[in-house]
């Protein structure tokens, strides 16, 4: 079978669905069932090893500059090069699909944060995706989501007529996140970043329902007694919703922190995984997740993991993670202060953890998305 995948998630610096896009794709150049695969670009092709077996072509389809945007690629350049190449089956992993391809899709999606939450959503930017969401899940011969709760939003925004084509399947964690047994991080952490105090972790998109301010303000509070510890935030303010960025800034400032409070906007992937290694905590409070990435790693590398109650968060973590509820400011650092300060609480939730961590794995995850693909394909020799 010859598989199209819209790889351009790949491009730049990967964050989200480029992560599970990598992820995939690394196992599938392990293990691909006989199966040859086109890899979609649309600026450029990447220089990643896994990119380079013989059943994976790479094709750079870019679009003419004056409409070189990310929709009409989707919508428009790409379903012209899957009818050219005569592809069997394409798997989009960016929430839509081509709505005029000629050949039948699988798509992927973590959230409908656009549909549930429309606030939050620049008016004509969460109208687009609201629109494509809708006919990508109708056309779409099968919809993996990556947790429970997401395909039950699906299921009451969309219609209940799509259960069948709908598959839940875990996202993984990759080896490189486990615990540091010689204190390398540390060291790694104080020379590079000039992190040595003890430091509690946020490591995510600055989305509003993340709750940095909160995270702020519980820490704040916690330095009143513990006036050393540091708070590290790394993620960036997504382009389409500004503001997130510049109210942070104003809220260390209004708090009186600033020097206590790291930001990055990335960071490499050796220095994000000494943070998750060295961390007290990584602090998750947000209300709404589509599986929560940031989380697992965590506990993969044998730090704690301090979360709300938000129903995705607690169905991934699965008993693993320590649940500030209510979620308030007092709660927050309560948790947090527990973590600091209890040896024992925090070692009970580093067990929970690595335990949990383990049962995710990219293999399993990349297996069930190809075992999707056939099942279409099998429908449409």
């Amino acid at each position: 079978m010859l598989i199209g995948v819209d790889a351009r998630e790949l491009e730049g610096k990967p964050h989200g669905v480029g992560r599970v896009v990598s992820n995939i794709l690394r196992q599938w150049a392990i293990d691909a069932r006989g199966h040859r695969f086109i890899l979609y670009f649309k600026n450029q092709i990447p220089g990643l090893d896994f990119l380079r077996q013989p059943h994976f072509e790479t094709k750079l389809t870019r679009a003419p500059s004056p409409i070189d945007r990310g929709r009409i690629w989707e919508q428009v350049i790409l379903p012209r090069q899957l009818k050219k190449d005569r592809v069997d089956v394409l798997l989009s992993p960016c929430y839509t699909i081509p709505l005029f391809a000629n050949c039948p899709a699988v798509v992927m999606i973590y959230d409908i944060s656009f549909q549930t939450r429309p606030e939050t959503y620049p008016l004509l930017n969460g109208m687009l995706w609201r629109w494509l969401a809708r006919w990508s899940v109708r056309l779409a011969r099968k919809v993996i989501v990556s947790s429970d709760f997401t395909a039950d939003e699906i299921l009451s925004n969309y219609g209940r007529r799509h259960k069948h084509k709908i598959s839940r399947v875990y996202l993984g964690i990759e080896e490189k996140f486990k615990p540091d047994h010689n204190e390398e991080s540390k060291k790694r952490l104080a020379s590079k970043l000039g992190i040595a105090a003890p430091f509690f972790l946020f490591v995510g998109t600055l989305f509003e329902r993340r709750n940095v301010p909160l995270i702020v303000r519980a820490f704040r509070k916690l330095t009143l007694k513990h006036p050393d510890c540091l708070l590290v935030v790394v993620g960036s303010n997504p382009r389409e919703f500004g503001g997130e960025t510049a109210q942070l800034k104003n809220l260390l400032r209004k708090c009186q922190i600033e020097d206590k409070v790291m930001r990055f906007d990335y960071l490499p992937e050796d220095d994000l995984q000494a943070l998750l290694r060295t961390a007290v905590c990584l602090v998750y409070p947000s209300t709404y997740e589509g599986f929560g990435l940031p989380m697992v790693e965590a506990m993969a590398s044998g730090t704690p993991v301090v979360i709300s109650s938000a129903p995705t968060l607690t169905e991934v973590s699965d008993g693993a993670a320590c649940v500030a509820d209510p979620l308030t400011e007092d709660a927050l650092c309560s948790a947090m202060t527990a973590m600091l300060e209890d040896p024992r609480v925090r070692g009970e939730f580093v067990r929970k953890g690595l335990e949990r961590a383990r049962k995710l794995d990219w293999g399993q995850t990349a297996s069930s998305v190809l075992s999707a693909i056939e099942e279409v394909s099998a429908v449409n020799p």
